[in-house]
C-alpha cells in the first residue's frame, strides 16, 4: 500500500472512495488490484458504507435517502468497504428509519385493520418545481413511530400507495428528509389520506 504523506489513503463520505482517484496512490497495478481484491466489497467503492442481512448476506453499497431491497431474512449489519478498519479515524452516524414490503397481490384486510391510499405531491415552490426521489412514509403517530408503508416520489413529484393501517389509531404521512409531516389521523373505515406539501 502507498499512503499519502499523513498515513491515510483518504477522507470519504458514505460513498467511499471512487477506484479512479485511489489508483495513482499504489505503485503498481498489481498492488492496486490486491488492495481492492482484500475488501469485503472489492467491487464496491473502497471506504464506503456497506450493508448486508445475516452473516452471508452479500454486502450492497448503502445511499443515503435510498431504500435498501434484500431478499434474505435476518440482523442487519452495516460496516465500513475496508479491510483494515483498526487505523481508521473519524465518525459516521447512521440512522434506520424503519422497513416496509411491497404490495403484491390483493390485500386481504383484518378486521382491526383498514385500507387506506396515502396520495399527494412534494413541490418546492421557490423553484416551482416538484421534488423526486424523496422517502414518504406512513407511521403510527405514537412513539414508538412504526413505519406501516412507504413509496419514493416519482419524477412529478407525486406519491401513491395502498396501507393496512389500524382501526382507530393516529397516523401521520411524514417526509423524513425535510423533517415534515401531516396532520395526525385516525381511520375507522378505510379513504383515502390526502398530503400535499409545499417546501
Amino acid at each position: 500500500m502507498e499512503p499519502q504523506d499523513d498515513g491515510a489513503l483518504g477522507w470519504s463520505g458514505p460513498e467511499g472512495i471512487a477506484a479512479l482517484t485511489l489508483r495513482h496512490l499504489f505503485s503498481s497495478a498489481a498492488r492496486f488490484s490486491d488492495f481492492q481484491n482484500s475488501l469485503p466489497a472489492p467491487d464496491l467503492p473502497a471506504g464506503s458504507l456497506i450493508a448486508r442481512v445475516g452473516l452471508r448476506g452479500r454486502p450492497v453499497l448503502v445511499t443515503p435517502g435510498r431504500p435498501l431491497v434484500f431478499s434474505e431474512t435476518g440482523p442487519l449489519f452495516l460496516g465500513i468497504n475496508d479491510a483494515a478498519c483498526q487505523d481508521n479515524r473519524g465518525t459516521l452516524t447512521c440512522t434506520v428509519l424503519g422497513a416496509f414490503f411491497p404490495r403484491r397481490g390483493p390485500i386481504h384486510v383484518k378486521p382491526d385493520l383498514v385500507e387506506v391510499r396515502c396520495t399527494g405531491t412534494i413541490v418546492a415552490r421557490s423553484i416551482n418545481r416538484p421534488v423526486p426521489d424523496v422517502d414518504v412514509l406512513l407511521q403510527l403517530e405514537t412513539w414508538p413511530r412504526r413505519v406501516l408503508g412507504g413509496l419514493r416520489t416519482d419524477g412529478q413529484g407525486r406519491f401513491e400507495f395502498t396501507v393496512l393501517v389500524p382501526r382507530n389509531q393516529s397516523v401521520i404521512i411524514s417526509v423524513p428528509e425535510f423533517k415534515k409531516e401531516s396532520q395526525p389521523r385516525v381511520w375507522s373505515e378505510g379513504g383515502e389520506f390526502r398530503f400535499d406539501l409545499d417546501l
